[in-house]
């Protein structure tokens, strides 16, 4: 062949089960690559590769993508709250916002410090061989965001409803954009990934000491 640019399209149907790529992840992962060949005669054969990724996304009719979540609890005659995202799983790269609404029951107490933080769950699983009887696994967890917003008692309560005066108030959270900080939500070869937003809301006691309220949810990230 003459020295020229030559073009070859071509297509790939890819299998439907074919695991997504998971990348960024130090114990573990799964990458593809293109790889093109050019055979010589006489000389060396000329290699090129080029990184594919693949991904899964969920689609834009989800409902995961449409409803809310929200979770409540109290504490007899000390604290009662509500917290709530717009949706119940969240688009990788982008940010997700929190509503809180809590409700003092004791006269007294003030709210301090609400910390959230988003959680990502490592656990990894090596099945066993034919003839082998013991399974090796192991999990972690990193935080790949934090927030903290400190309520101001001063301010007079809001008016929630007709028998309660709390505070209500929205955070807003930026998430990682990039893999090295965050990975998507998979369960794929032994390799399970799941993110959850972790809160905890500090309590001024009347008596001087302070204690904490918690909760967790999951919400999933998708690509």
């Amino acid at each position: 062949m003459k020295a020229d640019n030559y073009e070859y399209p071509f297509d790939v149907i890819l299998e439907g089960n074919l695991p997504e790529s998971i990348e960024g992840l130090h114990d573990t992962w799964i990458t593809y690559r293109f790889k093109a060949e050019i055979g010589r005669k006489y000389s060396k054969d000329i290699v090129f590769r080029k990184p594919l990724r693949i991904i899964r996304t969920l689609d834009p009719g989800n409902l995961e993508l449409s409803h809310a979540m929200s979770v409540a609890n109290i504490w007899p005659e000390k604290i009662e709250y509500s917290i709530s995202t717009p949706t119940k799983a969240v688009v990788f790269g982008t940010s997700v916002t929190v509503d809180f609404r809590i409700v003092p029951l004791l006269k007294g107490l003030r709210i301090g410090t609400i910390t959230t933080n988003v959680m990502e769950i490592h656990e990894f699983k090596l099945e066993p061989e034919s003839g082998m009887s013991f399974t090796n696994s192991y999990k972690s967890q990193r935080k790949i965001a934090a927030d903290e917003y400190a309520v101001d008692n001063g301010e007079d309560p809001d008016i929630l409803n007709e028998e309660a005066e709390g505070f209500e108030f929205a955070r807003h959270i930026e998430l990682p954009k990039t893999l090295k900080k965050c990975v998507q939500d998979t369960e794929v070869k032994g390799i399970k990934i799941r993110h959850k937003l972790q809160f905890t809301v500090q309590l001024h006691n009347p008596d001087g000491h302070t204690s904490e309220v918690g909760q967790r949810i999951t919400m999933p990230f998708s690509s």
